[in-house]
């Protein structure tokens, strides 16, 4: 029997990752330790007033960001591109685990460093309901159901079948391509290039996974990397299949990619929530900011620390893997900026944003892996996550400081995002942010 379902990802391309950014700048700081604080004494000269202790605080932080994503990474660059939608909804619960923050007070105009360890674990996540995407800033087909809580996480999931029968073919219908074939099913009515199918059921361990959709073929077909995939045909009604939007980038194999995830100037993405336990019902339309959005380049010049330096300007595969010498914590070892139409400045949204974030992971990177792999933070691993958000501005400054923060922790590979956003600042209209980006913008891998 037929019906639709989700089959939990096992592989994706990790690029985009999450966009934990804004929440700390609206009443919470991510920092999970104690603080002392001046006691307030009773104007009799008694005891401290209790009333202090029951200040409110803000109990979630959250972001929706969805974006159009270009990895940098020399290995990307190499296999014809990486590029694709990346919609990433992260509502984290901050009366649980938080990090400790070790660079900062404030990503608004500036940076924060969180270290993570066995004893800072991440706030875990939390489900808000269905979270809705509609507006022609789309290029690419978005699900009408929404985006779903899903075994831990936010899927946008297009289309969902199980107890299906179908082949495999490799090396099909192209040199490095495989042809997934679902008995019955009809992908003619959208176009899936972009898109990810998480599929399981198979005889073959290789053929379950999940793989960046590079294109169709009649109605009951999809053409997938080729990878370790192996030709078989499942006659058994056990194979599923789910179609994920804005899951990451794919390859450009083949020529792919037709055209962009989102959409240029005077195009809008609408974002809306369902009412829930801390969130009102939220509706807000992003103009969409970024489109042609590239990165200048430029060397160094002069001695760090003295006044003749100017600083490199850099792409996010180039972020320092050794802390600079000399000069002060507050100095500025590097940039990322862009200068005239390479910005992307089409957003008609008041607030705008130059976004930079990252992970730096400490886990061993597998031999063999392309330089563009990058490792889910596991539970008790020991990293570091680095947010920044310039308001308004086209150069994000990375400090000494900064950098030996981010390094402190001796990473086996550096993640960095680079966006262009507009959004809207939204939540409860009290201590609980719930923040909307929309965007273009860069990811790249950094190996120390």
């Amino acid at each position: 029997m037929r019906m639709r379902t989700w089959k939990s990802l096992t592989y994706t391309f990790a690029t985009a990752g999450a966009f934990a950014l804004l929440g700390a700048a609206c009443g919470d700081d991510g920092d999970d330790h104690d603080h002392e604080h001046d006691a307030a004494v009773n104007d009799d000269g008694g005891e401290p007033d209790a009333s202090i202790d029951a200040m409110p605080t803000a109990t979630r932080s959250g972001t929706i960001a969805i974006a159009d994503v270009n990895v940098t990474t020399p290995g990307a660059v190499a296999i014809g591109g990486l590029q694709g939608g990346s919609i990433t909804i992260d509502v984290s619960d901050l009366t649980q685990g938080g990090g400790e923050i070790i660079y900062g007070t404030s990503p608004l105009d500036g940076c924060i460093v969180t270290r993570y360890d066995e004893t800072h674990t991440a706030n875990p996540v939390v489900d808000i309901g269905t979270v809705t995407l509609s507006g022609n800033g789309f290029h690419k087909p978005v699900p009408a159901g929404g985006c779903t809580f899903v075994g831990g996480a936010y899927r946008c999931i297009y289309d969902a079948a199980t107890g299906l029968t179908g082949s495999v073919v490799a090396g099909a219908p192209g040199a490095g391509q495989t042809l997934f074939n679902f008995t019955g099913e009809d992908f003619s009515g959208f176009n899936p290039v972009g898109m990810y199918l998480s599929t399981g059921g198979w005889t073959n361990a290789s053929n379950n996974g999940s793989f960046p959709v590079l294109g169709a073929v009649g109605q009951t077909s999809l053409v997938v990397p080729q990878g370790t995939t192996v030709s078989e045909t499942q006659s058994a009604e056990q194979v599923t299949h789910s179609l994920l939007v804005g899951a990451g980038p794919i390859p450009y194999l083949g020529g792919a990619i037709a055209t962009d995830f989102l959409a240029g100037a005077d195009t809008n993405v609408t974002v809306a929530t369902v009412a829930g336990d801390v969130y009102p019902a939220i509706t807000e339309s992003i103009s969409v900011q970024g489109d042609g959005f590239t990165l200048d380049t430029a060397d160094a010049s002069g001695t760090f620390g003295e006044d003749d330096y100017v600083p490199a300007r850099i792409l996010p595969h180039q972020f320092p893997t050794e802390a600079p010498t000399g000069g002060s914590a507050e100095d500025v070892f590097a940039e990322f900026a862009c200068s005239g139409g390479s910005c992307g400045e089409q957003s008609t949204t008041t607030l705008k944003a130059f976004v930079v974030s990252g992970r730096a992971t400490t886990q061993a990177i597998p031999g063999g892996a392309p330089d563009y792999y990058m490792p889910a933070a596991g539970a008790t691993e020991t990293y570091t996550t680095f947010q920044c958000a310039f308001i308004g501005a086209n150069t994000a400054e990375l400090t000494k400081g900064f950098i030996e923060a981010v390094l402190s922790v001796n990473p086996t590979r550096i993640e960095t995002r680079t966006f262009r956003f507009a959004g809207e600042l939204t939540g409860d209209g009290g201590l609980n942010s719930l923040n909307i980006l929309v965007g273009h913008g860069h990811v790249g891998h950094a190996t120390p």
